[in-house]
């Protein structure tokens, strides 16, 4: 007998009773080639693939580009100082927000 608490892939999230019946909720954990393959496939080559319509693998691409653009917020300094120092023999890049005064942190806030 399987164990449907144990199946490759699967995660549990949820088990409940909901009316006398034992409802448990799971997400499949495995991500499918195709969409390992996404940024380097266009999405026409990627529907043949998958065997579904382009206009699915547009609005699926779309929704993930959204969720993970929806916490990104770039700060853009009025005043970009830009230098250069040597750290253990080799140049490095230093950006500092020149109206904060502060090397780094004033890059990681958001716009205003």
């Amino acid at each position: 007998m399987t164990d449907i608490l144990d199946l490759p892939g699967w995660t549990p999230t949820n088990v409940r009773v909901e009316n006398d019946e034992y409802v448990i909720e799971a997400e499949y954990t495995v991500l499918p080639d195709a969409c390992q393959k996404c940024v380097l496939q266009p999405f026409v080559q990627i529907a043949d693939t998958v065997g579904c319509d382009e206009k699915t693998v547009r609005t699926l691409a779309a929704e993930h580009i959204a969720h993970v653009d929806g916490g990104y917020l770039p700060a853009l300094p009025e005043w970009l100082g830009i230098d250069e120092t040597q750290i253990h023999g080799k140049l490095r890049l230093v950006l500092t927000d020149e109206l904060q005064a502060q090397i780094g942190s004033g890059m990681r806030r958001a716009c205003r």
